[in-house]
């Protein structure tokens, strides 16, 4: 072999090694040091503060090992009323104004979030001419259970979506949970993301939120968790 093919051969092979070197630093980057979401498997059912109905949460946590930035929160409910899989699909906010999505400027890497279900401001449910006239009126009194939402049609099941940029690479990626349907509502608080029965003095939900939160003027404190009276 004389130089030039030498040095052909040596070319190649950096080529090659570079490549290969830059494919496997890209997919660690973009495919195992991501933000990952993970769901609560329950949604926790609490006795609401002014003893007008319950309230309906659900928990996230980023188990990643990034930010998730610029995320989207949706609460999608589907509907099958005759038995035929033609679904129907309603938004159930998860904010108190009753907006389609809720809006957050970051999920820090280990931060957590609990969700409340606004099931009362389902605005399109109470537009719908095959909801009946008694949820419609529930929802109007604000004392609208999820139990009821869940048994509407043949069979309904919500599902939680939760949308933002990887805090380093800027993708945009989609995280959903798994189904939630009527055997999945337990009366209890979080502990972690699973629903243990509920304690008798509200005072642990607080405690529980600031476990989780302890240090609210730092950058996971932007991370604390909504009350939203449990």
């Amino acid at each position: 072999m004389n130089r030039l093919q030498e040095a052909i051969v040596t070319n190649l092979v950096g080529v090659a090694s570079g490549l290969g070197t830059s494919f496997f630093s890209w997919w660690v980057l973009f495919h195992v040091i991501v933000p990952k979401i993970d769901f609560s498997k329950k949604i926790s059912k609490r006795k609401a503060e002014d003893n007008s109905g319950y309230t309906y949460r659900i928990k996230i946590a980023n188990s990643g090992n990034r930010d998730i930035v610029s995320v989207e929160c949706t609460a999608r409910l589907i509907v099958d009323w005759d038995g035929t899989n033609n679904w129907k699909a309603f938004y159930i906010p998860l904010n108190p104004a009753g907006d389609r999505k809720t809006d957050l400027p970051k999920i820090s890497k280990g931060g957590v979030r609990v969700f409340r279900l606004y099931i009362s401001q389902i605005k399109s449910l109470r537009m719908s001419s095959r909801v009946p006239a008694n949820i419609k009126l529930a929802a109007e009194d604000g004392t609208l259970g999820l139990e009821e939402i869940l048994c509407l049609g043949t069979h309904a099941k919500l599902k939680i979506y939760i949308a933002g940029n990887d805090g380093f690479s800027g993708a945009r990626k989609v995280f959903e949970s798994s189904y939630y349907s009527l055997s999945d509502i337990v009366s209890g608080r979080f502990q972690n993301l699973e629903v243990v029965p509920a304690a008798p003095v509200d005072e642990e939900d607080i405690a529980e939120v600031k476990a989780s939160n302890p240090d609210r003027g730092s950058d996971h404190g932007s991370d604390r968790t909504d009350l939203d009276s449990p």
